[in-house]
């Protein structure tokens, strides 16, 4: 005797099913019993083949980002809703339970934190995705991983979401092992400095025309 909604095909005069969905409301007597109902019948064939068609999309496009080498992330500003086989990797998680609804942070270097936040509060407040940057995520086995990371708010994840495409840099970080040991042996001072302004790496004529410390410097 309550109202009810239900979707169901109809047959056209043609022989052509459509899909349509039903809202029906009963008239009731004074005893309680129905004596009529009262609804309406609306073709919804267009925005099923529009919900299929964006399911098929959906697939496509994880199958897609499943197979990039690039890793992807999507969270909430707090937990991860999804990550993508090459993140998986990149952290060392055997599983997907070992990212998915982690504190979004965990992943991430302790020393890279602090920043992070201050990227993720600035892109909430104004919605724009967050320039490209270094940054260390955490391995599992405890080891920092260097990576380059932009991040950019989306759509379709629920009232906030973000994701971030994140670039190996490790393979960069040996060669530039190898630079350093080359460099090593020159008379110039050569450093390199990040996006934030920080030195990240000189050679040992640096560390004698400035009188630093490699720590220091």
């Amino acid at each position: 005797r309550e109202p009810r909604e239900f979707e169901f095909r109809l047959r056209r005069a043609d022989g052509v099913y459509r899909w349509h969905v039903s809202r029906q409301t009963p008239k009731l007597a004074e005893d309680g019993s129905v004596i009529a109902w009262f609804g309406t019948c609306t073709d919804i064939e267009d925005l099923k083949q529009a919900q299929h068609a964006l399911r098929d999309s959906e697939q496509r496009h994880r199958q897609l980002v499943d197979v990039l080498p690039t890793a992807v992330l999507i969270h909430d500003g707090e937990r991860v809703i999804y990550c993508n086989p090459a993140f998986m990797r990149l952290v060392g998680a055997r599983a997907l339970d070992d990212v998915l609804a982690r504190p979004l942070f965990e992943c991430l270097h302790p020393d890279d934190r602090a920043f992070a936040h201050a990227r993720l509060a600035q892109m909430m407040v104004s919605g724009d995705p967050a320039p490209g940057v270094e940054m260390r995520l955490l391995h599992r086995d405890g080891r920092a991983v260097h990576a380059y990371s932009f991040s950019t708010p989306i759509t379709g994840y629920g009232p906030r979401a973000f994701l971030i495409a994140i670039s190996d840099l490790t393979e960069r970080e040996r060669a530039v092992q190898q630079l350093q040991t080359v460099l090593g042996s020159v008379t110039d001072a050569i450093l390199t400095i990040d996006a934030r302004g920080i030195v990240r790496s000189a050679n040992a004529a640096t560390l004698r025309q400035f009188g630093y410390a490699a720590d220091e410097l």
